[in-house]
């Protein structure tokens, strides 16, 4: 009905750019379903250390992985930019240049190795505050209660 009026509906962002609907080829899942939208989907080759200490052999592969909330938004802090979830023709073409192309496989691990330190020092930082903050409320409750506390004779 709007297309016959000349008419379409279109989603935009603050900028007023208009914003493009997911690609239908965005990795997926071993069962098929897309990654929601909040995850930061990563190359299946960026395996975290809890699957490296302990593999799946009952399993595919992943077909890729994304992280858990509190180092997500470490990556967010550090990171440059968006980052749209990846084409299945996007991860073909990485894999094929780590494979093929040393010194572009270089430069890849090379970035994405400095990303891990910011990150795991964002992180780190994050929880060393978090434990200070948690330390000192524990000091608070625990001053507060002692005045509440009745002298016993």
């Amino acid at each position: 009905m709007l297309a016959e009026a000349g008419l379409r509906l279109a989603v935009v962002d603050e900028t007023g750019r208009e914003v493009e609907p997911v690609p239908t080829q965005e990795v997926r899942d071993n069962g098929g379903r897309r990654f929601p939208a909040h995850l930061d989907v990563v190359p299946p080759d960026h395996v975290p250390s809890h699957r490296m200490s302990r593999p799946r052999y009952d399993r595919m592969p992943a077909a890729a992985w994304y992280h858990h909330r509190s180092m997500r938004d470490c990556f967010r802090a550090v990171r440059t930019g968006d980052l749209d979830h990846p084409t299945v023709a996007e991860l073909a073409r990485r894999r094929w240049l780590l494979i093929n192309h040393r010194r572009a496989a270089h430069t890849i691990r090379i970035a994405e190795r400095r990303l891990r330190i910011a990150a795991t020092g964002a992180w780190t930082a994050g929880t060393s505050a978090a434990i200070l903050e948690y330390r000192h409320g524990l000091a608070l409750r625990s001053a507060n209660s002692l005045r509440a506390r009745p002298a016993v004779l």
